[in-house]
């Protein structure tokens, strides 16, 4: 008996026990390893659409208004403000009509 011979006889034993006892899919590891990465990314995704709807990303600006993409400061004279919303001296006079 040659080789190849030999190694056609072991591959269909091989084939005919595979064939008696054949492994539901689900006991083999490969859907498994092949199922785990879009499940990681449907995970992440979830959380992520959480995260960016629970954090608050819409909360008042103190002392601003957004209006589209512009963010519009509004400086009161007021000391009950904290510290950092309050303007800066030089904040005060950035559009003097006499430079014009």
């Amino acid at each position: 008996m040659s080789t190849t011979e030999h190694k056609q006889a072991l591959l269909e034993r091989r084939m005919a026990e595979l064939d008696k006892n054949p492994n539901p899919w689900y006991k083999e590891p490969w859907p498994w390893i092949l199922m785990s990465g879009p499940a990681i990314a449907v995970v992440a995704c979830i959380i992520t659409i959480y995260l960016a709807f629970s954090s608050g990303g819409n909360e008042p600006m103190g002392g601003a208004t957004k209006r589209g993409l512009v963010v519009e400061v509004e400086f009161l004279e007021n000391p009950s403000q904290p510290a950092h919303i309050q303007p800066s001296k030089e904040a005060k006079s950035t559009s003097n009509e006499e430079d014009w």
